[in-house]
Parts: structure tokens; sequence; C-alpha cells
């Protein structure tokens, strides 16, 4: 499982392109995980999940997609994140910060 693997190299190019595993799993018929593995396998961090990985422009899309009158849940699917998780960073505090509170 090289990426010089045609399935693999379309599943970089589809990641790359902003997929999510889901979505590019079933466009290269593979469940999600597999299609994780393999972008781990290929050597791209984080494939498996998103987790806390969201760039300054990822924050940036979901704040505005807020203030433009979205509901969360509609970001949440539009950003393939949770909704806790947009909730979070549409208010501004990161996982580092909220983690004293509890």
């Amino acid at each position: 499982m090289s990426p010089d693997d045609p399935l693999t190299a379309r599943i970089i190019q589809l990641h790359t392109e902003g997929l999510g595993r889901d979505k590019i799993g079933l466009l290269v018929y593979l469940s999600a995980s597999a299609v994780a593995y393999r972008l781990q396998q290929a050597g791209i961090v984080n494939a498996n999940r998103r987790g806390n990985a969201l760039s300054d422009g990822d924050v940036q899309k979901l704040k505005s997609l807020k203030m433009d009158g979205l509901s969360i849940r509609k970001i949440a699917e539009q950003a393939e994140v949770s909704i806790n998780t947009v909730r979070k960073y549409a208010k501004g505090r990161k996982k580092s910060e909220t983690e004293d509170y509890r």
C-alpha cells in the first residue's frame, strides 16, 4: 500500500481535496477505517479522525457560518465534525482552554 498504488493515490487525492474518510470510503468502496489505515500508511498524520486538528482557517469558517445564522447541526455536517466541536470552536474555546473547567 504505497502512495504509488492507484487506489491509495486516489484516496490521497480525495483527502487533499478535503473529503472526509466516510465520503472517500463511499467513492472507493472501502470502509472509513480502511481509508484511514491507507492514509496513515502513506504517512498522512491524523487520518483516522480530525480530532483537534482544525486549522485556523477551519475555525474561522466555523465561526463565519455561525455568524451567518447556520445552525450548529448544519455547520457540523458541512465541516464533517461533531456538533460539540462546532460549539467549542464557535465560542472561541479550544480544548486546552476548556480542560481547566473540568
